[in-house]
């Protein structure tokens, strides 16, 4: 069961000062991808307060 495991991490134009911090993560299971041969979909982000994610995935053969 191959899962892809997203992690958000914040941004700062003041990296030497403030180092990236993790805002959470999603695990996306890529059988539901294979399947539908695409998703587009809102995640709670994990470990994260109220952090959210909209990811979208296709998967195409060559």
């Amino acid at each position: 069961n191959e899962r892809l495991h997203v992690e958000v991490l914040s941004s700062s134009k003041m990296a030497l000062l403030h180092p990236k911090e993790n805002l959470g993560y999603v695990i996306i299971n890529l059988a539901d991808v294979v399947t539908n041969r695409r998703i587009n979909e809102k995640y709670n982000l994990i470990d994260s307060r109220n952090g959210q994610i909209q990811i979208e995935l296709q998967w195409k053969t060559s």
